[in-house]
């Protein structure tokens, strides 16, 4: 494709800055205000904590297992590296939905929030066995935060190709290549 962006080949020629002190988007500009790195992206982990008890009803899949979905905020420029992460012995499997394409941990690699203006990354928690209320789980990923706004622009108006994914005009479509 012509004039299209690998973003691999893009993330590893732009200077990376990852911050274990940042957990959301405030603490990224917070960084950029404050302490004015020469970087040109500053990436940190997000975690978001689920209780079950305070989840409300979950449903339940064709094979009546239980599930709960939720739709990732773009609160950020590029979200991956997605885990799930215990205490207790849960059983589940993870998987995403990007404007109705399903996808598996290995399938998905990245989702480009920049660039994929008009679709959203849903994550599906199936467990496996049934859990309890008092269970609790995080869901763990990088965010990266763009500090060049000329780089932000370029992935929002340019076709961005990863492994998994082609993003071209706002809308995120299945690499089948």
């Amino acid at each position: 494709m012509e004039n299209a962006i690998n973003l691999q080949e893009f993330l590893s020629s732009k200077t990376i800055l990852h911050s274990e002190t940042a957990s959301e988007f405030d603490d990224a500009l917070r960084i950029l205000i404050e302490d004015k790195p020469t970087a040109d992206i500053i990436t940190y982990n997000h975690t978001r904590h689920f209780l079950l008890s305070s989840m409300g009803v979950l449903e339940k899949d064709i094979d009546e297992h239980s599930f709960y979905e939720f739709t990732v905020e773009k609160s950020c420029d590029i979200v991956d590296n997605i885990r799930f992460e215990t205490a207790s012995n849960l059983t589940v499997q993870l998987s995403y939905n990007i404007g109705g394409i399903n996808y598996t941990p290995e399938e998905l690699d990245e989702f480009v929030i920049v660039s994929s203006q008009y679709n959203n990354l849903t994550i599906r928690i199936t467990f496996l066995e049934e859990p309890t209320a008092d269970d609790e789980f995080n869901i763990i990923s990088q965010y990266y935060f763009i500090i060049n706004l000329q780089y932000r622009r370029l992935l929002e108006t340019s076709t961005v190709i990863t492994k998994s994914n082609i993003y071209s005009n706002g809308i995120c479509v299945k690499n089948v290549i």
